[in-house]
């Protein structure tokens, strides 16, 4: 089960929905290590230009990297260009609940007959 919303700061639609908690760690480690080699001294998130260890969850509870949580995913043309987790009160406040799907295809349909202006 997906959850169309609309995030309002960007105007755009994107896919709400559950992911396991080690995936989207993984997802997100990932996505900060090829964004580190862009940053520099400007950037909050840059690490002074260090190497990236590789994502270590060794000792981390088996349930709690099995558990869900809400992850949303933004796409162009048809693929993801960016997550974000779903999980503070101001995400919550930022995307607009629009309604539940139940693939990606319906998303991409409603998407393409709703456009935003």
């Amino acid at each position: 089960m997906y959850t169309i919303v609309k995030d309002k700061s960007a105007n755009e639609y994107a896919l709400l929905f559950t992911d396991r908690f080690e995936d989207a760690l993984k997802t997100s480690h990932k996505a900060w290590t090829k964004a580190q080699k862009e940053m520099g001294p400007d950037h909050i998130f840059w690490n002074g230009g260090k190497e990236v260890k590789p994502l270590n969850l060794k000792g981390m509870d088996q349930d709690t990297l099995d558990m869900g949580i809400p992850v949303i995913h933004f796409y162009k043309d048809k693929k993801v260009y960016d997550r974000a987790f779903y999980t503070s009160k101001t995400a919550q406040e930022r995307y607009e609940i629009v309604k539940d799907v139940k693939t990606e295809d319906q998303f991409f349909k409603f998407v393409e007959d709703n456009p935003l202006t």
